[in-house]
């Protein structure tokens, strides 16, 4: 137990988030629900209910035990384009991995334990030379990634219905380098954040930093680079944490029929807060000395204001038709409307070489997501008794506006088709696989007329030990 615990805590060190799938969620956590579509509400689906549905936990047989062992993979494919310009650039942040763990026990009523899973998040990768990254000379890059370590407790009423619940202790880390052209008012530009009835988003900058910023003749041709980055995979510069829950229920309404819902609360989490940020400007394309710094950088500090992640709503029904067949369908609200309106930054110059210590810049950027309704369908065969194949398919929507959309966080897929199977060997262990395909989908943003395309073929593995 020891070292099991041991285990889990060092997992819950290295597992980051990784690119969104559905918003920033995961089509599906643990292989049992991604291969079934994502469904999870009313089923076992192992030490993944932490996830999904913790009441189906309880579904454990008395005095039993699991540990379970998983990695994930994710694997975005997304190309950004400017077609005014005959401009394309490609992300280079094809591959995500995520470890996960979990241990599980019944005795009597009660059954607990603990878990660490990523929980999701988004990010690209666009070349130092593409017209994302403008004249600035550095790639156009972005990372937003969530983490949760838990504690679940589900407790059986009566042979009919299962009360669940897990605190959560939530973490995340975000990388940033965005370009912007200074501009004159277009959506996007540094201008139009600057301009008291901007687009895409708003700026204000404290007085000796407008003063400053004046002074340096920009152009509408020049370029502003803002930058927060780390070069870890499983952390961000900027960096915060905090504490979330969940409740769930399960309910045996007939001999093969069971319901399940869960509600995911919204996170509390402090500021996600980067000591080492900059921002720099560079001469535009227009003169002979395009590329060249204008002035020194200002180093400083970046706060990222009151990001959250949002509640989510969730009920399921599994049917289990006969001993070999079982079938099951989810409906997911996520209330992405609540946490994702805008997104709220704030740098402070910490560098006194320039006289500027302590000056502020406060810039938001418009999101304005949609609430997200999901139907996930899923099936799971006995082929045999050591083996099970399942299969399904994720139905969403898009969340994000086309007047909004970041081809920085382009989190605009929808459908998913998936499928796994489960292999059972020595009697008390287990493997379970399942891949997850997301068709490509393009949306063009109708302010700045840049589009991005996205596309995914991601996996998870998972091994089960059973005490």
């Amino acid at each position: 137990m020891k070292r099991t615990m041991m285990l889990i805590a060092l997992l819950a060190l290295l597992a980051p988030a990784a690119m969104a799938t559905t918003g920033m969620n995961l089509e599906g956590y643990g292989p049992v629900s991604q291969a079934m579509g994502g469904t999870s509400m009313a089923f076992d689906n192992g030490g993944a209910a932490l996830m999904n549905n913790p009441a189906t936990i309880g579904l454990l047989e008395d005095g039993g035990s699991y540990l379970n062992l998983g990695l994930g993979f994710l694997g975005p494919d997304v190309t950004s384009e400017f077609a005014a310009m005959d401009m394309s650039a490609t992300s280079a942040a094809t591959a995500f991995y995520m470890p996960a763990a979990a241990y599980i026990r019944r005795g009597g009523q009660l059954t607990y334990g603990v878990g660490v899973f990523g929980q999701g998040g988004m990010g690209t990768d666009y070349p130092d030379d593409s017209f994302m990254a403008g004249t600035t000379g550095e790639n156009a890059f972005s990372q937003v990634s969530v983490g949760r370590a838990m504690v679940p407790v589900a407790y059986a009423i009566n042979e009919q219905l299962t009360v669940g619940a897990t605190l959560d202790y939530v973490w995340g880390g975000m990388d940033i380098k965005m370009a912007m052209q200074y501009g004159a008012g277009e959506p996007g530009t540094l201008s139009d954040f600057m301009s008291p009835d901007g687009v895409l988003g708003s700026a204000t900058p404290s007085a000796g930093l407008g003063g400053a910023m004046g002074g340096m003749g920009l152009t509408n041709d020049d370029m502003a680079l803002i930058s927060f980055a780390d070069d870890s995979d499983f952390t961000g510069a900027a960096a915060g944490s905090g504490f979330g829950a969940k409740l769930g229920f399960l309910y045996k309404a007939h001999e093969k029929v069971t319901l399940g819902g869960a509600y995911h609360l919204k996170t509390m989490m402090g500021d996600w807060e980067a000591d080492a940020a900059s921002m720099t400007f560079f001469q535009g394309m227009a003169g002979a000395d395009a590329g060249d710094m204008i002035g020194a950088p200002l180093e400083g500090k970046m706060t990222v204001v009151d990001f959250q992640w949002p509640a989510t709503i969730a009920f399921g029904i599994a049917y289990q038709h006969c001993e070999r067949l079982l079938l099951a369908a989810d409906y997911r609200l996520v209330q992405w409307s609540g946490t994702m309106e805008n997104f709220t930054m704030k740098f402070e110059v910490t560098d006194d070489s320039m006289g500027l210590e302590g000056e502020t810049l406060d810039m938001t950027m418009f999101q304005n997501w949609d609430d997200q309704s999901i139907i996930q369908l899923g099936a799971a065969f006995q082929a045999h008794e050591m083996a099970a194949v399942r299969a399904g398919a994720v139905i969403a929507g898009n969340p994000i506006p086309d007047g909004f959309m970041n081809p920085l966080f382009p989190a605009i897929e929808e459908n998913h088709f998936t499928g796994g199977l489960g292999l059972t060997f020595a009697g008390n262990q287990g493997i379970d696989l399942s891949f997850a395909v997301a068709p490509e989908v393009e949306q063009e943003n109708s302010n700045t007329t840049v589009s991005s395309k996205h596309s995914q073929f991601n996996w998870q593995a998972m091994y089960t030990f059973r005490f």
